[in-house]
């Protein structure tokens, strides 16, 4: 069943997120337009922030997805997390090498072992955080949060398997605590997968409140963001304080911190506008249900379609040329996501169950 007011969430993440690369390519002259006095960049700032909007709703749709399918077992699980990510990624891969060879008119050179670690879903930003293991392939920024994902995907199937409802709430609290004070001590891709686990867990708690409106479900899920943003915190003041180190705007370890502190207001903020019945929701966020089914393809594909569009420098006129690149953008979200993917997902489940 779809949950329109996330559908709604999701688009309007999704075409936040592109404005936000768009408008802060210092290529362009967007960054320096204003409206009503304020300024593009202070408006369309918050990617990561709509980032974290995508982890907290992953969390809440895989968990209500999950506690409605009768088919619980790993294989099923599995094929629908891996078709879902790999399919449109994969054509993802394919189009920015595409784009990557034009702009050099000839055959971009591959990183293969670059591609195997996004493959393996081992990728994130080496300039935003320490000990990464890989870089997106072909500098696609936004591919950095697909491993967050994959790696939600996994953990939540085992601790949903094999641990008691009752003791979850308790064993991610232990786990993701760990995993922050170790972060402090040595922030790696292991501890920062488990450490931002607790905003995924947050979403799925969600889905209990969202069915019984019992503000109990919430409590700890809501505690736990909120220590583990003082965690952060406290990891900013050790590294300038102690280690003398500048804290650098959109770097570790200010990035985890906002982070952190944005899950708590928007997970917190999801409560109360239920309490107020989504009360302008219908005009503000309702019209980007539109753009939530090909939401993900225009995410993980938006950076060399869109934001830097080297393919379609033939084209004089800056104007044209950006609506040309939506249009691009739109029509192969919409190819790859409503007709190939379907297709080649029923085939991949028809071959292996």
């Amino acid at each position: 069943m779809k949950l329109h007011k996330l559908e709604a969430v999701r688009g309007l993440a999704s075409i936040y997120v592109i404005l936000h690369h768009l408008i802060l390519n210092k290529a362009f002259m967007y960054h320096k337009l204003r409206v009503f006095g304020v300024g593009l960049t202070s408006i369309f700032g918050f990617g990561q922030e709509a980032v974290i909007v995508f982890f907290i709703l992953s969390g809440f749709v895989i968990k209500y997805s999950h506690d409605n399918t009768k088919d619980k077992s790993f294989k099923s699980y599995f094929l629908k997390r891996f078709t879902r990510i790999y399919i449109p990624l994969i054509f993802a891969f394919i189009f920015s090498y595409i784009v990557a060879s034009l702009s050099i008119h000839g055959f971009a050179k591959i990183d293969f072992k670059n591609l195997l670690g996004n493959l393996l879903m081992l990728q994130d930003l080496p300039e935003s955080k320490p000990n990464v293991i890989c870089s997106p392939f072909l500098n696609n920024d936004p591919l950095w949060s697909l491993s967050y994902e994959w790696w939600f995907y996994m953990i939540y199937f085992v601790l949903d398997k094999y641990v008691p409802v009752i003791y979850q709430n308790k064993f991610v609290i232990i786990l993701t605590t760990l995993a922050a004070v170790s972060y402090c001590i040595y922030p790696c891709f292991p501890n920062r997968i488990f450490l931002y686990f607790s905003i995924w867990w947050a979403g799925a708690c969600l889905v209990k409140f969202y069915l019984s409106k019992d503000y109990r479900t919430v409590i700890y899920p809501f505690l736990l963001l909120i220590a583990n943003t003082i965690i952060m915190k406290f990891n900013m003041i050790y590294v300038q304080d102690y280690k003398h180190i500048p804290i650098s705007s959109g770097k570790h370890p200010e990035l985890e911190f906002r982070h952190f502190i944005s899950s708590v207001f928007i997970s917190g903020g999801s409560v109360i506008w239920r309490k107020l019945k989504w009360v302008f929701f219908n005009i503000i966020i309702k019209p980007f249900q539109i753009f939530a089914p090909i939401s993900y393809f225009m995410y993980i594909s938006h950076n060399y379609i869109v934001v830097d569009p080297i393919y379609l420098n033939f084209i004089t006129n800056g104007i044209v040329k950006m609506i040309t690149s939506f249009a691009i953008l739109f029509i192969l979200s919409y190819l790859v996501e409503l007709i190939i993917y379907p297709k080649i997902k029923n085939w991949v489940f028809y071959i292996f169950k």
